[in-house]
């Protein structure tokens, strides 16, 4: 009898078991990397194996572990557009669509209102570039302006123009992508913050938001309780 067959510690998820349940046991572990504790969890429910959890050293990255709930969700159209709007900050339709339209028709995925989880992290990378701990709600000027720049919006207006977005598109747009706030933090080291105010925009990792998704699809735990604060500040850094 292979050792696998009586291992106690593994389990078939079902649907009577809490999402919020295993959230609470998920985050109350004593193990204290996020990536070990969903590699354990991946294990505990069956997605990846022993040999696997064993000697596989890539099992850590989060490009590994992000691949098994994607390849675990695969052709399952799960996250509603509307989830983006959310996460993005950009609630209204029209406004949505005016910073993702051309994104989406690259990705061919203009007409669709509903996404698989890679196909929604292919549209999130082009908005929110860092992988961990950040932010995906867009900032507009002003915020930027009273962070970095002591409310100077001419000073912001001279650094985001000089090489991380062209003048037309800059002076044509309300927010600021995450992505080229990145940019323009790592081109301008010097700038620090002045002023924290909107500090309690909620950050997170991909590998953190896609794992709550994950749960929260496999327990059949509505989508939509991501974009309750209690849900997300799990991952608040």
């Amino acid at each position: 009898m292979e050792i696998e067959a009586i291992n106690p510690y593994r389990f078939k998820a079902n649907n009577e078991i809490n999402a919020e349940f295993i959230l609470a046991v998920f985050f109350c572990s004593k193990i204290e990397t996020f990536n070990r504790k969903l590699l354990y969890f991946f294990y505990f429910t069956n997605h990846i194996s022993h040999n696997t959890l064993k000697f596989d050293a890539d099992v850590y990255t989060d490009e590994y572990l992000l691949g098994v709930i994607f390849k675990s969700t695969e052709n399952q159209k799960i996250l509603p557009k509307k989830v983006l709007r959310e996460l993005t900050g950009l609630k209204d339709r029209g406004t949505f669509n005016k910073y993702f339209n051309a994104h989406l028709q690259n990705l061919g995925l203009q007409n669709r209102r509903v996404f698989t989880f890679s196909e929604s992290y292919m549209i999130l990378k082009f908005w929110q570039d860092e992988p961990k701990g950040n932010s995906f709600e867009a900032f507009s000027k002003g915020e930027i302006a009273k962070r970095f720049t002591n409310g100077d919006y001419e000073r912001l207006d001279l650094l985001m123009t000089n090489g991380i977005v062209s003048y037309s598109e800059y002076i044509n747009y309300d927010y600021i992508k995450p992505s080229d706030l990145n940019k323009l933090l790592t081109a301008y080291s010097e700038l620090k913050v002045i002023n924290s105010s909107f500090e309690s925009k909620i950050k997170y990792g991909y590998l953190e938001l896609y794992s709550l998704l994950f749960i929260l699809k496999k327990y059949n735990t509505s989508i939509k309780s991501l974009l309750k604060k209690e849900a997300s500040c799990l991952f608040d850094s």
